[in-house]
């Protein structure tokens, strides 16, 4: 299952509350695209309002700061 569906869906609360940053290290940038993808489309099938809600905050997150972060990273790797 997807890392970042896991997270919103799980009822224990050791993978519920674990940091975004820290889900996102294990994606490279095409990765976490797909799993972004993958969430955006969870988010539009959830009926639950919490999950619709953390699933935007997740795709917000990872669009804005994670996947800038990493094209910062690999545009220096090439200088």
């Amino acid at each position: 299952m997807n890392p970042l569906i896991e997270t919103i869906v799980s009822p224990d609360p050791a993978l519920r509350n674990r940091p975004f940053r820290a889900l996102c290290e294990q994606f490279s940038a095409p990765e976490l695209l797909q799993a972004c993808t993958e969430l955006d489309q969870f988010r539009r099938g959830a009926e639950n309002l919490y999950e619709r809600v953390r699933a935007s905050l997740f795709l917000y997150a990872a669009y804005r700061f994670v996947l800038q972060e990493i094209g910062r990273a690999s545009c220096r790797e090439r200088v």
